[in-house]
């Protein structure tokens, strides 16, 4: 995959939970540490930060191969204070898999997410068990050379 590290391809914004949001995907990784790895991270775009989230990134392959590259299961999930913040995995998916899987480069990242303010507390404003089916699907497009 022809990217270099900390490269990346934003994908148009999309809304979730009644927020703004776009991914940031490195296929070369974000930094030189994780260079063998693409990189998946969710930024917000929308206007009504802070915003606490509990998402899950999905890939899926050009035949419909499935596979969770990411589960944020922290308890208290992550917060985005501004637009621009992003959260997510500097260690999604072997380049090497990506290649072997998607040689076109095309492939697809669902997102599937659960949201609240901040200030709510998280046992009475949003249950923790599981996340909902994905709500997303970006299609990213090759990265060109």
């Amino acid at each position: 995959v022809g990217v270099d590290v900390g490269e990346r391809i934003e994908t148009a914004e999309f809304e979730l939970c009644g927020h703004r949001w776009s991914l940031w995907v490195c296929p070369g990784g974000m930094s030189e540490e994780n260079s063998e790895f693409v990189s998946i991270f969710l930024a917000y775009k929308g206007q009504h930060a802070p915003v606490r989230a509990w998402f899950q990134f999905t890939f899926v392959d050009p035949r419909g191969l499935r596979t969770i590259v990411f589960v944020d299961d922290e308890e208290e999930g992550s917060v985005f204070a501004h637009k621009g913040d992003h959260w997510g995995k500097h260690n999604c998916l072997l380049r090497s898999e990506l290649h072997d899987r998607c040689p076109d480069g095309e492939f697809c990242v669902e997102v599937a997410m659960k949201c609240t303010q901040p200030s709510k507390p998280i046992s009475k404003s949003l249950p923790k068990s599981g996340l909902p089916p994905p709500r997303a699907a970006i299609s990213v497009p090759p990265p060109s050379l």
